[in-house]
């Protein structure tokens, strides 16, 4: 058996060989070539969602995200408002109030009346 150097670099603490490895730090472990490939079928290829945490929000019900549109930035009324348009069944309760809210916002910019 050879050895090889393994490095985390995940958020997560990962096993490699029967070694456990923190984020961040890497170790040499005794590997073989079934080790290798076993190791690389383990690790994640996809990159994180950026918009999960919007997705998260879409999951609850209406009453608990229509108080939060006045208070979200520009982009997450833009993001928010994208999820929900892809969405099998959109909901027409939420892209009505964050249009509204999109819309007086552009008229505050422009000094047009509301």
């Amino acid at each position: 058996m050879t050895k090889r150097y393994v490095s985390n670099d995940t958020p997560n603490v990962m096993f490699c060989a029967g070694v456990m490895i923190l984020p961040g730090e890497g170790r040499e472990v005794e590997s073989d070539e079934t080790d290798q490939a076993a190791t690389q079928a383990a690790e994640p290829a996809t990159e994180p969602d950026p918009d999960a945490n919007f997705r998260a929000l879409l999951e609850q019900p209406l009453k608990d995200i229509l108080p939060l549109l006045e208070e979200a930035s520009d982009e997450t009324l833009a993001s928010l408002a994208r999820l929900e348009q892809a969405a099998d069944t959109p909901r027409k309760g939420l892209l009505g109030p964050i249009t509204e809210e999109k819309l007086k916002r552009a008229q505050a910019k422009t000094g047009a009346p509301t």
